[in-house]
């Protein structure tokens, strides 16, 4: 960052700048770096399960542990809980493929509808001030509770999409914050949570078009060939945990990378679809 000075990020939050040299990197600023590991695991090991080698149960576990130990070591908490959460819906999904994917779709949707009702359990369970927490978790739990009140406001349309930035509120005492809370209440640049973005800056419409979007995503994983469709719904749940947990809904970085997802998936499994009659199985390599 130093001899390069592009490589510097946009703002100092997770390095320490001392005559403009940064001095300090914090593990954090690796999360975006860590989540898109996480994107990537799934498709990653779809791929390996198409390629037709004798060294093909190698390779999987070197991918895999190239890709999992960096999340579980780093302090992007999101990704090892989609880690964890994507681990158990694999093998439902092997057993059966189905019944966890209409699962997904139907969670998906429940989603949207209890993002609110939980927002404020949490808070009135004082989940912001529990020691046991991670600080990052008890700063969101604020975010979130102060947000989910300011839906309420324009429960229909929302203030706009992306407007979180522009409507947050500023107290005339910056520092002024309850005893015992990690951060003020604020919504913050956006609500780390992709469920109640969509409430407070879409509203009811924009929430529908949004659950309507995801379950439908997630029903045409049953279109994939029967070897695949455990990986893609394992895939699914990494979003979705992600999505839940960590990063604002419309950071390019992060449309991105979930946009080539479908890409990704769909070039391994074309490996994996038996041949129609009259064709040849495509070759793997």
């Amino acid at each position: 960052m130093n001899i390069f000075p592009a490589f510097r990020p946009e703002r100092a939050k997770h390095v320490t700048i001392h005559h403009d040299r940064v001095t300090k990197i914090n593990l954090s600023e690796f999360n975006q770096d860590i989540a898109i590991l996480a994107l990537l695991l799934w498709p990653g090991l779809l791929a390996l399960r198409a390629l037709e080698s004798p060294r093909r149960k190698l390779l999987t576990v070197l991918f895999f542990l190239a890709l999992a130990v960096p999340i579980a070591i780093s302090e992007h908490d999101s990704s090892q809980v989609g880690l964890i959460a994507s681990l158990l819906i694999l093998p439902l999904a092997w057993v059966n493929p189905r019944a966890v994917v209409r699962g997904l779709a139907i969670a998906w949707c429940l989603g949207f509808v209890l993002v609110i009702p939980l927002d404020f359990l949490a808070f009135k369970a004082e989940l912001h001030q529990a020691k046991w927490l991670p600080k990052s978790a008890r700063a969101r739990i604020i975010i979130w509770e102060y947000t989910a009140e300011r839906v309420l406001e324009k429960p229909f349309l929302g203030i706009g999409a992306d407007s979180t930035p522009a409507m947050m509120v500023k107290p005339k005492n910056p520092s002024e914050r309850p005893k015992g809370f990690v951060i003020r209440r604020t919504t913050g640049q956006h609500a780390h949570n992709l469920f109640l973005q969509s409430w407070y800056e879409l509203g009811v419409f924009g929430v529908i078009l949004a659950a309507i979007a995801g379950a439908a995503v997630a029903l045409r994983i049953l279109l994939l060939p029967a070897a695949a469709q455990a990986y893609g719904a394992a895939c699914f749940t990494m979003v979705a945990v992600i999505a839940a947990f960590a990063w604002g809904m419309w950071q390019i970085w992060l449309i991105c990378a979930v946009g080539l997802l479908p890409l990704y998936l769909l070039m391994p499994a074309a490996l994996l679809r038996p041949p129609a009659d009259g064709e040849s199985a495509p070759a793997s390599r």
